[in-house]
């Protein structure tokens, strides 16, 4: 006899049974694009009934892949802010010499080229909610050209003498560890302070393993309606997701192409979710946890605080 332990999988037959822990009872995630019967997805979404129907500002923490930008429109569903647009910029792509315009829009002759007068993205979100994606990537230009708005609740189309109010919803989204960030001035803290008045942590996809077959079907409707073979099921909950459930999109996609009367286990997807070499994140963070001990160690040995 073994001993079971959380993420151990069993073979009975042709199921697979996978070990957690979680609730007394199993029920489905009640929403209808975040999919899911763990203990985690329904508590990301029993957040987002509580933090949407509220019009702070809110900031969605996750990996790359994990679905915040379906976060970010799920909190607009819940909120007055429905009633209005979605407005989603990727701070990331905003460059400092288009700033202004871009966000705050401009007037008609503000500089050369403007034959007509822009609303921007903040005009255009009005009465909505504005998305902030990758805002961990965001230029410093940026940062402080954000923080004086959510301050403020005010802007200045570019040419205009006329200051414009917004009453847009302000939500953000980042892979980046914000409060990190700003306790080592790679990031406004006082920026992060606005941002963070309400947080949402979407939790990785390997950290909801009972989640995976479940999304797979849920990728596959309107694609195919051929199940997923035993081999296939196997190795997506072997697999670690590291690309989360952009790559699993990726994958049910790739193995609905090959057609058959089941989802297979091909010899190329056999190979792309065959276990990989520690990513660059988990040896980064191993790297800086040994550096840290290090220094630890030193100041110990010298005598320093």
């Amino acid at each position: 006899q073994q001993t079971l332990a959380v993420g151990d999988i069993v073979g009975v037959g042709d199921m697979l049974l996978l070990v957690h822990r979680g609730p007394a009872s199993h029920r489905p995630a009640n929403h209808p694009t975040l999919i899911g019967v763990s203990s985690a997805i329904r508590g990301v979404v029993g957040r987002i009934l509580m933090v949407g129907a509220r019009r702070d500002t809110a900031l969605i923490q996750g990996e790359t892949g994990v679905g915040k930008e379906l976060v970010a429109r799920a909190l607009h569903e819940q909120s007055d802010s429905r009633r209005g647009p979605f407005v989603a910029v990727n701070c990331s792509a905003v460059s400092d010499t288009l700033l202004q315009s871009e966000l705050f829009g401009h007037v008609r002759g503000a500089f050369s080229g403007a034959d007509a007068s822009r609303p921007g993205l903040v005009g255009a979100a009005a009465g909505g909610t504005l998305f902030l994606d990758e805002i961990g990537d965001a230029t410093p230009a940026l940062q402080a050209s954000l923080l004086r708005l959510l301050e403020q609740r005010e802007y200045r189309p570019v040419g205009s003498d006329a200051l414009r109010s917004s009453d847009a919803r302000f939500v953000a989204a980042t892979h980046v560890d914000l409060r990190s960030a700003a306790a080592t001035d790679r990031f406004r803290d006082d920026l992060y302070a606005r941002l963070s008045q309400w947080v949402v942590t979407v939790p990785p996809l390997r950290e909801r393993r009972e989640d995976v077959i479940v999304l797979g079907y849920h990728l596959l409707q309107g694609v195919s309606q051929a199940p997923i073979s035993r081999p296939l099921a196997l190795a997506l909950l072997l697999h670690d997701w590291p690309y989360n459930v952009r790559e699993l999109a990726a994958v049910m996609r790739e193995g609905a192409a090959a057609g058959g009367e089941e989802i297979a286990l091909t010899e190329a997807l056999a190979q792309r979710l065959a276990p990989q070499p520690q990513s660059h994140r988990t040896q980064s963070s191993q790297t800086q946890s040994s550096q840290t001990q290090s220094s630890q160690t030193q100041s110990s040995q010298t005598g320093a605080p």
